[in-house]
């Protein structure tokens, strides 16, 4: 009987996971080829068939498997969409060797559009879509360089204020205004007015004219108009004080009287007041 030679053998996945000797041989039974082992690859090498090596050409059936397809570099991937434009790089043999998608930036002139542009073909603001304005109401807005409001807001046009005059000669106005510039309150206050506040003399005139509650603080004597009255000691044992006292009670003018003599003790003594202005 002849001698029989056999080889490692076994199927493509079996093959894949075997690592042979330097130079051993191995039967791929999966698709009739013999792989070559260098001892430290898997699997080894497949060597081609007649078939696996003829020419494009020559292929009038079947098809190359991905295996025998060398890489491109392109990564494996659906490219171009509603938004994004595919880009490729095509070398010599038409093969796509890179793909990206770019942004669609393209301009469209106004001229070109035809139709009208629905509301879901336009980005929306940040307005708050409703009604705006009305009664009692004036409308606050703003607008983008493309002439688009971007806000809108109602302001009401009632501030609350009742109608009326505020200030004057003995009390001030007090108001407050919102941002919009427009008076939102108004009242009246008594006026008062500090005496380091004042300058000049207070004349007599002048005290009937502002009511104590309008002064805080203290009005001095260098604050007062002088009178007439000279600054003295009026009334001793033998004077008797005669004085005038005008409208706002000062007095505005002063003597001294002597003591009629041969007043005898209880006698009544009198001295004359005289009210002017």
């Amino acid at each position: 009987m002849p001698t029989q030679v056999q080889f490692r053998r076994g199927t493509t996945a079996q093959n894949n996971s075997f690592t042979g000797a330097a130079g051993e041989l191995s039967i791929n039974t999966s698709n009739s080829t013999i792989r070559v082992h260098d001892g430290s690859t898997p699997g080894g090498s497949e060597l081609a068939t007649v078939a696996s090596t003829s020419s494009a050409t020559n292929l009038t059936t079947g098809t190359l498997n991905s295996a025998r397809l060398p890489t491109s570099g392109v990564s494996a991937a659906t490219y171009g969409n509603a938004t994004l434009i595919p880009s490729f790089t095509v070398d010599t043999f038409g093969r796509i060797t890179s793909s990206s998608n770019v942004a669609i930036s393209a301009t469209v002139a106004n001229t070109n559009i035809t139709g009208n542009i629905i509301a879901s073909q336009i980005a929306p603001t940040a307005v708050t879509s409703g009604s705006y304005g009305g009664t009692g109401n004036t409308v606050a807005i703003v607008v983008d360089p493309q002439g688009r409001i971007t806000s809108a807001s109602n302001v009401s046009t009632v501030t609350g204020v009742v109608a009326g005059t505020y200030g004057g000669a003995t009390v001030e106005g007090v108001f407050t205004v919102d941002t919009y510039g427009r008076i939102t309150s108004a009242s009246n206050v008594t006026a008062q007015v500090a005496n380091t506040n004042i300058t000049g003399l207070i004349t007599s005139g002048q005290i009937a004219s502002v009511a104590n509650t309008q002064i805080t603080g203290t009005i001095t004597a260098a604050q007062l108009q002088n009178t007439s009255v000279a600054a003295a000691t009026y009334g001793n044992a033998t004077n008797i004080p005669s004085i005038t006292v005008d409208a706002q009670g000062r007095i505005t003018s002063a003597a001294n009287v002597a003591v009629v003599a041969g007043l005898s003790a209880g006698k009544s003594l009198a001295f004359s007041i005289v009210f002017g202005g």
